[in-house]
């Protein structure tokens, strides 16, 4: 079943291999107790309870270490969650290369409105918690080549998180102009700019091509 991802990147190493920050976000995401983190298979045993990891600091703090401790099993460290409608999404990053963090979930998930609006939620949370340089997506490794990590923007996505330097070197200004579904303030001075309300289910092809054209890219990328 494919699967959809939004990819964070990063000018060093240095902010994923971080524990403290890995931890703050895995505190921001479980805020108010709408998401569980769901307990890995033969790492977890030190977690009460039968699914989920209890929200508290300690507990995800030690959760991040049983991600790091089934690094092999699940090639990376990995975080995955899930709420009480059922939308599942998980997070992660191969150590071995930590300028790019993914998030992902099912396509056919992000269908419904709700879910897709909870995934950016948290794609927004991750950015202003860990403030990459530069977000995009949606990606698809079925349809899509993978970027290189650190690229400058060449395409638009149905996603584009823009940190403040990033914002700053293309002007805010500017970038607002260009049409777009929504805008959205990000830590930092950071920028998002959606292209449409669900471009799985209903894209708006023309922001796309008239956003593409005023920010000098020669395509988009749509729908994953």
């Amino acid at each position: 079943m494919s699967a959809e991802y939004i990819l964070f990147d990063f000018v060093d190493e240095a902010t994923l291999l971080d524990k403290d920050n890995m931890v703050r976000l895995l505190i921001a995401i479980t805020e108010g107790n709408q998401f569980q983190f769901l307990k890995k298979a033969l790492v977890c045993d030190d977690s009460p309870g039968l699914n989920y990891v209890p929200n508290s600091p300690e507990t995800l703090a030690n959760a991040w270490n049983n991600a790091i401790r089934a690094r092999q099993r699940y090639n990376g460290y990995w975080m995955e969650f899930e709420n009480a409608d059922g939308l599942r999404f998980s997070f992660g990053f191969d150590p071995d290369d930590a300028r790019r963090l993914f998030l992902t979930a099912k396509k056919t998930d992000l269908r419904a409105d709700q879910n897709l609006r909870e995934f950016i939620r948290i794609a927004e949370i991750i950015f202003n918690t860990l403030r990459p340089e530069y977000a995009f997506g949606l990606f698809s490794y079925d349809t899509q080549e993978t970027p290189e990590i650190g690229a400058f923007p060449t395409a638009l996505w149905d996603y584009n998180f823009f940190s403040g330097g990033m914002t700053h070197e293309w002007g805010r200004e500017m970038l607002e102009a260009v049409p777009a579904w929504r805008f959205a303030g990000l830590a930092g001075g950071g920028l998002l700019l959606e292209m449409s309300p669900n471009p799985i289910t209903q894209p708006q092809i023309k922001n796309y091509r008239e956003a593409s054209a005023a920010l000098g890219f020669a395509r988009y990328y749509q729908g994953g």
